[in-house]
């Protein structure tokens, strides 16, 4: 603190004042820019619905399916301030590929339910070497290139690989992240000849799956 003396002019009665130096304004702090937060996949699934072929001639004895990722794994960072910077990967075991669950095909809308004998049938020839050949390609990936939009739509952009045979695919998707969690839910269409595999048929093609799929992304999980 400083003291400044002031002399009064002599019309007015002579005094001393002491002025006092006013304290510096603090200067507002600058919002933080808002970091990226990872999150795992623990609350994720995905589904992939296959479509029988209705015009073979065995349509009426065939079955749509609705086929369920067991284990999805993997994790995603995301920065609302950034969105193009997102990273996802998404691993699911090809084993862990479960067909044709009664709460699973109601989840999807598909009515009826497919027996026990038949989905261990089903689930027999979609790893086979023919299909999705689960010994030579044990895993499905998606691994992100980027992601666009923002709010609550976002599209997650990336390489899917299924049977070892990647494409760039784009996911439009109802979003929403916190610090706590987030949730992104979408579909996707999808060609089993995209991934290097003609769509399974039997009984000379009288009873056959459609090549387009449709994979339900459906993921969400915690903060890390």
């Amino acid at each position: 603190m400083r003291t400044a003396a002031l002399i009064i002019p002599a019309f007015m009665t002579s005094s001393l004042a002491f002025a006092q130096d006013a304290p510096a304004e603090t200067a507002p702090a600058e919002e933080a820019a808002p970091s990226p937060v990872s999150y795992d996949l623990s609350k994720s699934d995905l589904i992939i619905q296959v479509f029988k072929d209705t015009e073979g001639l065995g349509a009426a004895l065939a079955h749509d399916h609705a086929i369920k990722a067991g284990t999805v794994t993997g994790s995603f960072t995301w920065d609302a301030a950034d969105p193009s910077a997102c990273r996802l990967t998404v691993t699911v075991p090809v084993a862990s590929l479960t067909p044709d669950e009664t709460a699973v095909r109601k989840q999807v809308g598909l009515e009826g339910e497919v027996s026990a004998s038949q989905r261990e049938e089903i689930k027999e020839n979609m790893l086979s070497k023919e299909q999705l050949n689960a010994a030579s390609h044990k895993e499905i990936t998606f691994v992100s290139s980027g992601c666009s939009g923002g709010g609550d739509k976002v599209t997650l952009k990336g390489q899917l690989s299924i049977r070892g045979k990647a494409r760039n695919v784009s996911v439009p998707v109802s979003f929403s992240a916190d610090a706590s969690g987030f949730s992104a839910k979408g579909t996707l269409a999808i060609n089993a000849t995209d991934h290097g595999f003609e769509p399974y048929s039997a009984l000379f093609g009288q009873i056959a799956n459609r090549n387009e799929m449709k994979l339900h992304v459906n993921l969400a999980g915690a903060a890390q």
